[in-house]
């Protein structure tokens, strides 16, 4: 199965602590629709998620997933609790599923938390995306988790 991710899987250490080794088959791109961290939470922070938005585009990466990997993505992405996998037709790879926020779980007030904010912005540029989506990105606000040990396990991430 092709999953479009556009969030902190984007980056590689990131879905690979998850899933163990798997590689992006591609970039690609969701035409008008528009990324925000809007989803909430268990821990009460903004995630990612999408929205339809006419002449908007979020960028992501491919990955081909097998049904396993999957079904282990979803429940770590909490599908029927916050995130449904909803289908999506991509240029150049054809039917691909991504998690999207169940309305219930929608808040457009939340932050993300800077660690989470941290993580899909490195992926962004490890992917190379245009700078001016890279700035947007930037442009959201996040918050500061006090949680030591969650910031310092997921900040590893970035430093490899």
């Amino acid at each position: 199965m092709k999953y479009f991710a556009y969030g902190s899987n984007l980056l590689p250490s990131r879905i690979q602590q998850r899933l163990g080794s798997i590689v992006s088959i591609g970039k690609a791109i969701l035409i008008d629709h528009q990324l925000n961290f809007s989803k909430v939470s268990i821990d009460g922070s903004g995630k990612c998620s999408i929205w339809s938005f006419a002449g908007q585009s979020v960028y992501g990466v491919v990955y081909d997933l097998a049904l396993e990997s999957k079904n282990l993505l979803d429940e770590i992405e909490g599908v029927g609790k916050g995130y449904e996998s909803v289908m999506y037709d991509i240029s150049g790879y054809g039917e691909c599923f991504a998690y999207v926020a169940q309305a219930p779980y929608i808040d457009n007030n939340v932050a993300p938390y800077e660690w989470y904010k941290q993580l899909v912005l490195e992926g962004c540029r490890f992917h190379s995306f245009p700078s001016e989506y890279i700035r947007m990105v930037e442009s959201f606000d996040s918050v500061p988790d006090h949680n030591e040990h969650r910031t310092k396990d997921n900040l590893r991430l970035i430093k490899g």
